[in-house]
């Protein structure tokens, strides 16, 4: 028999080992033993060991579940674990068929700052000073530890601190350390021998109806000019308490209709307030919650809103009865709620006989991220209110500013309050902190010494129906070009004619009857009038647009009300009507926003005037396909602040404005920086700008280019004396607002150069004979020019000033030499002057005018011009000494960023400066941060380290947290 090759080939195939089928042998879940704070997500992995001795990740293709959802959750099935309650359950993973299963402990979420209120610590003799120090804690909730802490004085002998109040011994400063929860916060304490000359008294919400409470406050200005907050630290008393009440702390509760006068006494100065106790009652309430989304183990900030018969509107959280249809889903604490469990629950806010309710969502995600509109600059004495977004796991994002903690890392450059108001105190850098669900998100910010150079109220004037309202903003323009919101509650408001028109302790302005009237309002100093007129109309109609409107779940659309008067005209009602929704579970409402809860359908009604809209919202499963930014292609100007919309498309045809509700971002924030759609050019460059939702992600194109010349102005010139000559200045007017000075890059030339000539220094012209001539600058094909006259007047006297003639050592002062001529007209000369110095060991003086000061003493300083002098006398004083050393810029840092910190000395003197260059540096620990000289600091590892300045015999510090976010 014959055997064939492929034969051969077909046994020894058959006889060859044959590879086993891979199989999974074991699965293992990390970690092991898993830990997670309350409110806070862990991530867990799974891998499957197989029968081949690989190794696999099968995290994804795991069946997650958790025994006792009480303690924590899964979130969308997914490996991440979400803790609820504190406790210990155990987390399951099922792959195939192999299980695993691990010990999870949901723990207190941990304190990771200290806030000291007040944050300015300044106390006058014969006073104490209340304080109060709160723990913030990971997930954004706060806990007042004042009790337990203990407390540090560099100078036991200048104050003391017990039980939450200071008692000033002498004066001076000193430092203040206080620790709680293994964290530490410092400040400065100055106690001044200075006397209270003035007190005043303010209430938070002006007048008040009978059965509610408002807080008043007293505020002391001291002999010395400073001003201090005093509420606390006052006498209070009611002379009527049949109308109203008052307690230590200030609350003043209404009893019965009525004007009640309210004296408050600090430091032997008495001062009295008179407040308005109405007969208005509530006739509506409305409820909303911040935010309204959120996952299992964060919480949400419940609100109440009522509506009196007066018209106003009064904040009514914390006097109404709070309950949910759900316990399980949603904890109640008071007008605070916290997630434990996924769905959707009611919660309703009850006063007497009226109710309102909010819907509440428990969302199957978790905290991604959380982004705060930056802070670059704030000038001296202004504030700006702070704003936290949370954007989950599902794409979706929530205001969460009313459940964020915030603070500044150094109080002495400005304060922040808890609800995230800043106030520059002191030049200087700092930083804002704001803490939410177990994420920090961090702004750096300059304190500048920029000076208030106008204040703008809008509108100016207003027309209002009877029972309307509208909210009046204020904008200030600083002499460095910052232009900033003032916050309202930052603001005196009050108004003469209340009968025709209230206001709100926050600006709101409320028409109560036909009329004409005005709103005072008072910010940083200045004084502006809003005109308001009520016309003697009623309501017809009232119009709800759009109509019909379409909405995916998680998201939210703005409405508009606008009434019809009987006089023919119209006006805008959004936010004066009362709103609601048949069916909360699906959709709900609130000052003109309607939220999407779950699909369906339900009906939005409107009222207003005695007058109704109504209109169906129809709630959608739609998922966010695509994002459009208009425009996708912009210029700028650096300085100039553009703002692009961003209108998100979805599966079901749904097109929505998202501008507000996404994550964005610049590619290079040198060149320009973005929040909420608004960009901020900063330097030359082109830079890509993003703004996403999940995964869905839209970019714009941004060039910031130098601005174009417009026109030019050429600088007035006095006449000049024949032999004299004057620097022009030549300013461009830039397309985009901007001013150059642009002297040197311009031609210039005179119609009659026997009468003024220009030398080779760019705008300098020189007076030759009397006379007048056309003198002209031009930059291609742009020109300006103006006439210049030459007289025959000659030098008559010369005469010497100083900026300053007591210095003290160190210190220096410009001198300038004025010389007058025949016809009345005066020349800056100083470098054309000879000087003398009569004892040149105290007082030395340069060619320009620069005098030095070197060694205590006086010494006569004399300018000589041709055949005239004149002469002055400076005082040297001896050297001061510091008194106290501060360091400015504690931070949280990342690990390879750089912390930069200032050194301020105060001296006997009374002067501070900044000793930056001249102070040692160290860190207490340079494994945590390194130092790298002149006040620079590496972070190096995640940790805590105290960064401290010595100058002489005093020292600073600041302290230094490196994180990794």
């Amino acid at each position: 028999m014959k055997t064939t090759p492929l034969l051969l080939l077909a046994l020894l195939a058959a006889c060859a080992p044959q590879p086993q089928a891979e199989r999974v042998e074991t699965l293992r879940i990390s970690p092991a033993n898993g830990r997670v704070a309350r409110g806070e997500s862990l991530r867990y992995v799974a891998t499957a060991l197989l029968s081949t001795g690989e190794v696999r990740d099968v995290t994804n293709e795991t069946v997650w579940t958790i025994d006792d959802d009480f303690v924590g959750v899964t979130t969308g099935g997914s490996s991440v674990v979400q803790g609820v309650n504190m406790g210990r359950t155990r987390v399951r993973a099922q792959y195939l068929d192999l299980m695993d299963a691990r010990p999870l402990d949901v723990v207190q979420p941990q304190y990771r700052a200290l806030r000291l209120e007040p944050s300015q610590l300044l106390v006058p003799l014969g006073l104490e000073l209340p304080i109060r120090l709160v723990a913030i804690a990971s997930d954004g909730t706060e806990v007042d530890v004042t009790a337990e802490a203990s407390v540090t004085l560099s100078q036991p002998e200048l104050a003391s601190v017990r039980a939450g109040r200071i008692t000033p011994l002498r004066p001076g400063v000193v430092t203040v350390e206080l620790t709680a929860k293994d964290l530490a916060v410092s400040a400065q304490l100055v106690v001044t021998d200075a006397i209270v000359a003035g007190l005043e008294l303010r209430a938070e919400q002006g007048d008040l109806p009978a059965g509610f409470s408002q807080q008043l406050s007293a505020r002391a200005t001291l002999s010395d000019g400073q001003q201090l907050d005093v509420t606390r630290a006052a006498v209070w008393s009611s002379e009527a308490p049949a109308i109203g009440t008052v307690d230590a702390s200030g609350r003043f509760v209404g009893v019965a209709p009525g004007s009640v006068r309210i004296t408050a006494t600090t430091g032997g100065v008495t001062a009295a307030a008179s407040v308005k106790v109405t007969d208005a009652v509530p006739m509506a309430l409305a409820a909303d919650a911040s935010p309204q989304r959120l996952p299992a183990g964060l919480r949400t900030s419940l609100r109440a809103l009522a509506t009196m018969s007066d018209g106003s509107l009064r904040d009514v959280s914390s006097q109404v009865t709070w309950s949910n249809e759900d316990a399980s889903k949603l904890e109640q604490q008071g007008s605070w709620a916290r997630g434990l469990v996924v769905g959707s629950v009611t919660v309703t806010a009850s006063l007497g006989s009226l109710s309102a309710s909010t819907r509440v969502e428990v969302i199957d995600a978790v905290l991604t991220r959380v982004t705060m509109a930056p802070l670059r600059a704030l000038p001296l004495g202004a504030s700006w209110q702070a704003a936290a977004l949370a954007h989950w796991s599902d794409g979706t994002t929530s205001n969460v500013s009313r459940v964020t903690a915030w603070q500044v890392n150094d109080p002495t450059v400005a304060s922040v309050d808890a609800e995230g108001l800043v106030t520059a105190r002191h030049v200087g850098q700092a930083q804002l902190i704001g803490f939410f669900g177990g994420q920090v998100v961090v702004t750096r910010f300059t304190v500048t010494p920029a000076a208030l150079s106008s204040l703008d109220v809008s509108p100016s004037s207003l027309r209002l129906v009877r029972g309307s309202t509208a909210q009046v903003r204020v904008t200030a323009t600083w002499t460095d070009g910052t232009r900033l919101d003032v916050p309202p509650q930052s603001c005196v408001w009050a108004t003469p004619v209340a009968q025709v028109a209230s206001v709100s302790p926050l600006g709101l302005v409320t028409a109560r009857s036909p009329g004409a009237g005005r709103v005072f309002v008072t910010c940083l100093g200045i004084r502006r009038v809003v005109q308001v007129r009520v016309p003697d109309v009623f309501v017809v109609d009232v119009t709800l647009t759009p109509q019909a409107p379409s909405l995916p779940v998680g998201f939210g659309r703005n409405m508009t009300l606008r009434a019809a008067l009987s006089d023919g005209s119209s006006q805008d009602v959004t936010f004066s009507a009362l709103w609601r929704t048949t069916d909360p579970s699906i959709a709900v409402a609130s000052a003109g926003v309607v939220s999407a809860a779950r699909v369906g359908t339900t009906t939005l009604r409107a009222e207003f005037g005695g007058e109704h809209a109504e209109t169906p919202v129809i709630v959608t499963s739609g998922v966010l396909q695509s994002l459009e930014l208009t425009p996708s292609t912009l210029r700028a100007t650096p300085g100039q602040t553009l703002s692009v919309t961003a209108l998100g498309r979805f599966s079901d045809g749904a097109t929505l404005d998202m501008t507000s509700e996404l994550l964005w971002a610049s590619a290079d924030e040198t060149i320009a920086t973005v929040n909420a759609g608004a960009l901020h050019a900063i330097a030359l460059g082109d830079v890509e700008i993003s703004a996403s939702a999940g995964d869905v992600l839209a970019t714009a194109q941004l060039s910031v280019v130098a601005p174009s010349l417009s026109y030019l102005v050429l600088s007035p010139a006095p006449a000049l004396p024949v032999g004299r000559s004057h620097d022009l200045t030549l300013q461009g007017v830039m397309n985009d607002g901007s001013v150059q000075t642009l002297t040197s890059a311009a031609q210039w030339s005179s119609s009659v150069p026997g009468v003024a000539a220009f030398s080779s220094t760019a705008g300098r012209v020189s007076a030759v004979s009397p006379g007048a001539a056309i003198v002209t600058a031009r930059i291609g094909q742009f020109t300006t020019s103006l006439n210049l006259f030459v007289t025959g007047a000659t030098p008559a006297s010369l005469s010497l000033d100083a900026s300053s003639q007591t210095l003290a050592l160190s210190e220096s002062a410009r001198l300038t030499a004025w010389a007058y001529y025949s016809d009345g007209s005066r020349f800056d000369v100083t470098a054309e002057c000879t000087w003398l110095v009569a004892n040149g060991a105290v007082v030395s003086v340069s060619p320009s005018g620069h005098a030095q000061a070197l060694a205590a003493g006086s010494s006569t300083i004399t300018a000589q011009w041709g055949n005239f002098s004149g002469s002055t006398t400076l005082q040297v004083s001896a050297a001061p000494t510091v008194l106290a050393l501060s360091v400015v810029g504690g931070e949280f840092v990342q690990p390879g960023d750089t912390a930069s910190f200032t050194a301020w000395a105060e001296y006997s003197d009374g002067t501070t400066r900044e000793v930056t260059a001249e102070a040692t540096w160290s860190s207490s620990n340079a494994a945590v941060l390194s130092s790298t000289g002149g006040g620079t600091f590496s972070a190096v590892a995640p940790g805590t380290a105290t960064v401290t300045a010595t100058l002489g015999a005093q020292s600073g510090s600041a302290t230094v947290t490196v994180i990794v976010n």
